[in-house]
């Protein structure tokens, strides 16, 4: 398993916001709809057209960028912003 720095820009209505989510997963794909799932509110909604769509549509959720974490890189964040898996 690999450690992944995911972030994600949530729309919701007509605002738009940016998070950023410690995953840890096999590859950059299974990170992307591993942080995907922790920040939705729902499991059994999907993807359409690259888009996580969740609450009825509501909110749509969009990976911006994975990034790889070193484990010392791992280690800093962890250690400066207490971020954990």
């Amino acid at each position: 398993m690999n450690n992944y720095l995911v972030t994600l820009t949530l729309i919701l209505g007509e605002y738009e916001k940016t998070t950023r989510i410690l995953v840890e997963a096999k590859d950059k794909e299974k990170a992307g709809l591993k942080a995907l799932k922790a920040e939705s509110h729902n499991d059994d909604e999907g993807f359409v057209d690259g888009d996580w769509w969740d609450c009825d549509g509501q909110y749509v959720y969009r990976v911006s960028c994975v990034t790889y974490l070193t484990p010392e890189e791992n280690d800093t964040l962890t250690r400066l912003f207490g971020w954990t898996f």
